[in-house]
């Protein structure tokens, strides 16, 4: 449900979001068992059926509160991560051993969105001067950095 809302409220299309999760879902089972099991929760999800409800994407409260089960991968990565995947993630992004050492102890008192900003203060060499409210809001700002960033290394291509 988070991440079919999420999906939802950046942009991505019912036919587009049907597509994704046949795709994904399909690795495991059939067509058939798919549309029959759950094509109806994703057409809940964009309001399509049963009380038509517009779902409001999740805050990073309302995630932090969650607690996913066993193989289920949603929920907030500083959180719900052990410690090793995040690690090596944040190596993969790039992070060097201060920042590291810096992302590890906020996890570790558990200032999960602080972290979250650390994190994308990293990964797009910028602050952020407040704090998400959730991952629509953090979508948002990686959005408009790639879009600025964008612009200026065309302006700057145009000037040659």
């Amino acid at each position: 449900m988070q991440y079919g809302v999420f999906l939802k409220w950046v942009g991505l299309s019912f036919k587009h979001a049907m597509e994704l999760w046949k795709s994904e879902f399909t690795k495991k089972m059939s067509s058939d068992w798919f549309d029959r099991k759950y094509s109806y929760l994703f057409k809940h999800q964009y309001g399509l059926v049963g009380g038509m409800i517009q779902y409001n994407p999740y805050t990073c409260k309302q995630i932090l509160n969650s607690c996913p089960g066993p193989g289920q991968h949603h929920g907030c990565p500083f959180k719900h991560w052990s410690s090793d995947k995040l690690l090596q993630r944040c190596q993969e992004d790039g992070f060097d051993v201060q920042e590291l050492n810096e992302l590890r102890q906020l996890v570790v008192k558990g200032k999960y969105t602080e972290a979250c900003m650390e994190y994308f203060a990293v990964t797009h060499k910028m602050l952020v001067k407040e704090k998400f409210k959730g991952p629509n809001e953090y979508f948002e700002a990686s959005y408009e950095f790639e879009d600025s960033l964008s612009s200026c290394l065309n302006n700057i291509f145009e000037e040659y």
